[in-house]
């Protein structure tokens, strides 16, 4: 409600800074705030449910993410919810509060994307440290609407991410077909002539 308030607030509109001020509080407050207690429960279940010791790898996935005309992947944070911090409440909130990110409001606000029409939900899988290869796989080739490529795989060595890679990175780009692969694009993150997957 009081970020509701403040986007009615010509400063909000107008000023990068009085917004980014007020989309910092407001995402300390939903990191803060109590979760209902059938969520809380439900995710203690979920935690048990993992062995002692397991870290817990919490991923954002928006339903404005892969839009027509807009792509919103990357904008939103995931975290891994290591074994002594408590409650994985805490870290489902903060995948729950990079909803509202500055960045990723900026870029709904440009495309015109309903803000309050915008929802967060949390993939939950056990976090595996020192991965080899780390990616995305599409079931549809997502630059060409007509097309009929089967699969996309964008994929990097390590734990360099491909939704937010360190700077000057770039990732494996692979189309897979009934037949074969297609290589669009290789790592620069491992030796030239090599593959990462």
């Amino acid at each position: 409600l009081r970020l509701s308030l403040a986007m009615i607030d010509e400063g909000f509109a107008r000023d990068p800074l009085v917004r980014e001020d007020a989309l910092k509080v407001f995402r300390r407050k939903i990191k803060d705030g109590e979760m209902p207690e059938c969520m809380t429960e439900a995710l203690t279940v979920v935690q048990q449910s993992y062995p002692e010791g397991q870290g817990i790898r919490c991923r954002s996935s928006t339903n404005n993410e892969d839009l027509l005309g807009f792509n919103g992947a990357g904008l939103y944070s995931s975290y891994t919810h290591h074994p002594d911090e408590g409650h994985l409440s805490k870290s489902v909130k903060q995948v729950f509060a990079s909803l509202w990110d500055s960045l990723a409001y900026e870029h709904r606000e440009f495309y015109r994307v309903d803000h309050w029409q915008a929802a967060m939900g949390v993939l939950i899988h056990p976090n595996h440290e020192g991965e080899q290869v780390n990616g995305v796989a599409v079931s549809k080739y997502p630059f060409d609407e007509f097309s009929f490529l089967p699969q996309y795989f964008n994929a990097q060595v390590g734990e360099d991410l491909v939704t937010n890679p360190e700077i000057n990175s770039v990732p494996e780009e692979i189309l897979s077909f009934s037949r074969g692969v297609a290589r669009l694009n290789s790592s620069n993150q491992v030796p030239f002539g090599e593959q990462v997957m």
